[in-house]
């Protein structure tokens, strides 16, 4: 790490600051999302030959399956408009959601969140945006909690009293409340991030914070990490961008282009 303002050894082991001289994690945002049909199981596969994590979203259905999906209703990825929560997972689970990115990918599913999970191995780890209220929470833990490769699961979501009942139902699973600049309403500029957000995060016992990097300083990432959080930061495509948040010494960003990043940063390391 060219800049930098903390020990050499990680203080997390799994998620957090990371160790000195080392690259930012490189987070595969909806899996390989710039080359392959996002939220896909071949999103995920292919994220994981490109980087060693990934980032999902997830939704409740109606009949309380998880499925793999950004957005509440089919039509962008299918071209087939079904609401998730109101509709039953088989009513929309064989559609296309591979054709609209590609033809190679066609006949790729909206996947269930088992699917995605089982194609997690090793030290691959992946990162669990949750898309529906708290009442996905019990049904997420059902599925997690036993699962044989759970210590490589994080949990992050904007709504920060899903991620207070998170963190309270499953607390061995890291939790990242995710968040953006808010607007001036007079001069529409962007306000910089507060130290609200830090101490709300350690009041619901979160383990850092995933925020959008516009606004971010590196005086803001050293309180973070002297607050004891981690800070990740998405979603970043633009070499210098990555290079400058690099060099603030982010634990983590997220990216369409987990290769191109990755590769990056390791030369200019």
């Amino acid at each position: 790490m060219k800049i930098f303002a903390f020990i050499a050894v990680p203080i997390f082991t799994f998620a957090g600051i990371i160790p000195l001289g080392a690259i930012p994690q490189i987070i595969a945002h909806r899996g390989a999302s710039y080359e392959a049909p996002e939220n896909t199981v071949a999103a995920v596969e292919l994220g994981y030959q490109e980087t060693d994590t990934c980032e999902i979203d997830i939704w409740l259905t109606k009949d309380k399956k998880i499925v793999v999906m950004h957005d509440d209703n089919t039509s962008r990825i299918t071209g087939k408009n079904f609401d998730v929560t109101k509709s039953n997972y088989n009513d929309f689970a064989s559609l296309d959601a591979g054709s609209w990115k590609n033809e190679k990918y066609k006949g790729e599913k909206i996947p269930l969140l088992e699917d995605v999970l089982a194609k997690v191995k090793g030290n691959n780890k992946i990162f669990i945006e949750v898309k529906s209220n708290l009442e996905i929470l019990p049904h997420l833990a059902k599925i997690i909690t036993n699962h044989p490769m759970k210590k490589n699961f994080i949990i992050i979501g904007f709504n920060y009293d899903t991620m207070k009942h998170s963190k309270a139902l499953m607390p061995e699973f890291p939790t990242y409340w995710l968040g953006y600049p808010k607007k001036n309403e007079k001069t529409k500029e962007l306000i910089p991030y507060g130290d609200d957000l830090i101490e709300k995060a350690k009041a619901a016992n979160l383990d850092g914070l995933n925020l959008h990097y516009n606004t971010l300083t590196k005086e803001y990432v050293d309180k973070t990490h002297k607050a004891g959080l981690g800070m990740y930061v998405w979603t970043v495509d633009d070499p210098q961008i990555a290079i400058k948040l690099h060099n603030m010494g982010v634990d983590g960003i997220t990216t369409n282009k987990p290769r191109f990043i990755r590769e990056l940063l390791e030369k200019n390391n």
